[in-house]
Formats: structure tokens, C-alpha cells, sequence
């Protein structure tokens, strides 16, 4: 058992110090042996609390472990010889104890494993919410910065970006939110942000709440690929295609009657960008996918499923007949391989637009523009656009069904479970669902 060292130890501190002469000999000692990073927190803050009859600034005591704090009728320290105020700090030391701490899957050194560990439970400041995890959604990014020791530079760091649970606490100013509140969003890269816990912070304005027909695995699998097709279609330029959010009636059905092609329409990425497609009016809408999701893709909003296996010409030929030969002005590709940046410049019309989600492998051309979707939460030219996306719309899309969750796989044993998933996603064996965990169920 562990004891987060907070005002209840520092007061413990001092009834330490004013217990020799005016409690009769009868106080708290504790011992602190703290390593200084929030990750590690309370799990090493406090390593033994003892009762003594002699004075406790010294030694002279028997040092019990942590288990005996319950014990207050321990032969050494009769219940009877406590005072009020001493009992009182043991039973709160106990019970803070016993909910200071939650279990994280953390990487503790580039390259190294997933490593399952305590970690203090944290408390939300001005403007943010905790959440208790219900569950958390695989990426991509998850095994790649874990294998290759890319983008973190500072360890230990919790990874994880798609969070659904419930609000456990809120902060100062928050009034959108309540205890209980069912919620998603998507956190942040570096130290506790991640979502590979069982408790985590996010800030109010990019949290959204869940509709009753949505749950919480499906809602985990939401976010990062709903902001990474949102900005991709609807930032201002250079960060996104510049194309008018639908925001409005007015606004949504917009683009009625001109073509988009989304290449990789199985991926998460690419059924939200088939999705808000849909929304903003676009027709026909063309993706290349494996055939066996043909009929989800079109449920989506998909006119056109093509084989992503297809060479080149054949994909040419089959997307000019599906468009009539309109001119394509906007490609989005959701996977972003250098075959794939080919093919989707190539299937451009001069002046149009090819959205990454990769960096560039390809040079644009005949006044055609290549760009790479940063989906950062707080990158300064996402704040806004995001904030009014899950303040303000994304429930409603949810609860209109105009936005539908991504399939989803739950993995057994809680945290202990995603290693194991990653690897499977590293092995190219995911495809048209998302991998989820349930922080809960970790033992």
C-alpha cells in the first residue's frame, strides 16, 4: 500500500514534530523515499508508517510496514493510547492511500517494452476534467514510437490517443461538464497524457459527451482518425484543404455533384474523411479498399469501392467512369504510402489537392498541392477548429448518425492486453476495425 505525500502527509509532518511534548508520545512517522517525476508519483513517495510510544523523531521505534496501518491495535501502540486527531490521520492515510494510485502501461526508455506499473492518480487544474477510462483505442503510432524511438524524446511517457469513460472529477471554470458524464476525446503526446491508463486528464474544450446509443469502446474509436479527417478537408491552408466545415444546414451539402476520392477507405482515417464527405455534399465519392468491406464502406457514404490492389491504370480508368470525367480536385489518402501518393497525384486535376497523412513522398505539380494533416490537439492551428468540433458539433453528428463509430475488436486482460494488440497491428493483421482495451479490466 502506498500513500501519496499531499497536505494530509505534510500535516502528518508536523503532528510529528509536536507530538513528543504535547500528544503524550504518540504521533506519525513517515519516511519518504520519493523519486522526483510525476509518472512515478506516489507509487515510491511513502514506504512505511509507524505509531511509537517513544519519540518519534528517532529511530527507537519498530518500523512496521504499510499493511499495519490498518492495525490499530498493534501491541506496540495500543488503540486506547491514540489521540483523536492521530486516529483520525491514520484512517485518512488509509483511505487516501487506497485511491492516490491507478495501473499504466508506460515506455520507459526509447526502444524499450510496455512495462505495466502504479502511478499516481492525478487531480484536474483550471479548464480540465479527469476521466476514468473505459476504454482506449490502438494507433498505428502506438508500436511505431515504441519500436523505432521515434517523436519522444523524454521518458518515461504513457502513449495512447482515443479515450472514452467517465468524468471523475472537474476542474476550476468547468461547467459543461459533471461527475458521471460519459465523454470521449483525444489526448496528447508526452509524459501522463496518454490514454494507456486507467485515469487521465484532458482539457474541457476538446472533450465531447457521449450519446446514449453510442458505447464506450465504439466511442474510443473516434477521435484521432475524426480530427485527422476533419482538419485534412477543412483547416485554412497550408494545414488543411481550406473547404467550407459543415457547421450549418447551409454549409453541409455544399459540394453536391463534385467528386472525391479517399484512398485507404478501410482505414479509420478514411472512413471518417468518406463520412464527413458525405456530409459536406460530395458525389461521387471513391475508395479503394479491401473488397471485403464494400458494403460498410458504401453504408458510409462510399458510391465506388474499388480493389486497393489495382494497378494504376486500371484504378485511372475504373475512377474516370465513375466520375464522368469530372475533374477531381480533392484526394484524400488515408494511407499514404509512396504507391499511394502516386496514384493520388497522379489522379488530380491541375490545381487540385492531395492530403497526407504521411510525410510527402511525391512533388507537386502542374500547380497541384501536396500536404501532410498535423492532427496535434493544441498545435496552435488546431485549437480552434477542434475546440468547435467537440464542444459544439461532433455529439450532434454522432446522435443524427451522420458520424458512425468504426467497428471494434475489445482485447482481453485490460492493459496487459495491448502489447499484445500492437504487435498485431505491427503484423498488418487489423483491418476496417479498431483494436480497444478496457483500462478496468486490468488486474
Amino acid at each position: 500500500m502506498v500513500v501519496e505525500e499531499s497536505e494530509l502527509l505534510r500535516e502528518a509532518h508536523a503532528l510529528n514534530q509536536i507530538s513528543d511534548t504535547r500528544r503524550g508520545n504518540v504521533g506519525l512517522c513517515f519516511f519518504p523515499r520519493r523519486r522526483n517525476s510525476r509518472l512515478y508519483g506516489a507509487a515510491n513517495c511513502v514506504t512505511s508508517c509507524w505509531v511509537t510510544k517513544k519519540t518519534v523523531g528517532s529511530r527507537q521505534g519498530r518500523m512496521a510496514p504499510p499493511t499495519q496501518l490498518a492495525d490499530f491495535r498493534n501491541e506496540s501502540v495500543p488503540y486506547s493510547m491514540m489521540t483523536e486527531t492521530t486516529h483520525s490521520c491514520l484512517v485518512s492515510a488509509v483511505i487516501s492511500s487506497m485511491s492516490s494510485t491507478q495501473k499504466a502501461l508506460a515506455v520507459e526508455k526509447k526502444f524499450g517494452d510496455f512495462v505495466l506499473r502504479d502511478v499516481e492518480k492525478y487531480k484536474p487544474g483550471a479548464g480540465e476534467i479527469l476521466i476514468k477510462i473505459k476504454a482506449v483505442a490502438l494507433n498505428p503510432a502506438d508500436w511505431k514510437i515504441q519500436k523505432y524511438g521515434i517523436i519522444v524524446e523524454e521518458f518515461p511517457v504513457i502513449l495512447g490517443f482515443d479515450v472514452a469513460g467517465d468524468v471523475e472529477e472537474v476542474g476550476e471554470g468547468v461547467t459543461e461538464f459533471a461527475k458521471g458524464d460519459r465523454v470521449f476525446c483525444q489526448r496528447e503526446l508526452g509524459g501522463t497524457k496518454g490514454g494507456f491508463q486507467q485515469f487521465v486528464l484532458s482539457p474541457a474544450a476538446t472533450t465531447a459527451k457521449i450519446p446514449p446509443s453510442i458505447s464506450y469502446d465504439e466511442a474510443a474509436s473516434i477521435p484521432v482518425a475524426l480530427s485527422t479527417a476533419y482538419i485534412g478537408l477543412y483547416n485554412q491552408h497550408p494545414h488543411g484543404a481550406g473547404l467550407s466545415a459543415p457547421l450549418s444546414p447551409a454549409e453541409e451539402g455544399k459540394y453536391a455533384g463534385e467528386p472525391l476520392i479517399v484512398l485507404g477507405g478501410g482505414s479509420s482515417v478514411g472512413q471518417l474523411a468518406i463520412q464527413l464527405a458525405k456530409l459536406s455534399g460530395f458525389s461521387p465519392i471513391v475508395t479503394t479498399a479491401s473488397l471485403k468491406h464494400t458494403d460498410f464502406l458504401k453504408s458510409l457514404g462510399a458510391t465506388h469501392v474499388f480493389n486497393r490492389n489495382l494497378p494504376f491504370n486500371a484504378l485511372k480508368a475504373r475512377v474516370e467512369a465513375a466520375t464522368s470525367g469530372k475533374p477531381i480536385k480533392i484526394v484524400y489518402d488515408a494511407i499514404s504510402i509512396e504507391a499511394t501518393q502516386e496514384a493520388g497525384i497522379s489522379l488530380l486535376t491541375p490545381g487540385g489537392q492531395l492530403i497526407l497523412v504521411l510525410f510527402p513522398k511525391v512533388k507537386a505539380q502542374d500547380k497541384k498541392t501536396v500536404f501532410t494533416v498535423a492532427s496535434a490537439l493544441r498545435l496552435p492551428s488546431n485549437v480552434k477548429i477542434l475546440e468547435t468540433l467537440y464542444r459544439e458539433k461532433v455529439a450532434g453528428f454522432l446522435e443524427r448518425g451522420v458520424i458512425k463509430p468504426n467497428r471494434v475488436e475489445v482485447l482481453s486482460q485490460g492493459l496487459a492486453g495491448i502489447p499484445d494488440g500492437l504487435k498485431t497491428m505491427e503484423a498488418d493483421q487489423v483491418s476496417g476495425m479498431k483494436l480497444v482495451a478496457r483500462p478496468q479490466e486490468t488486474n
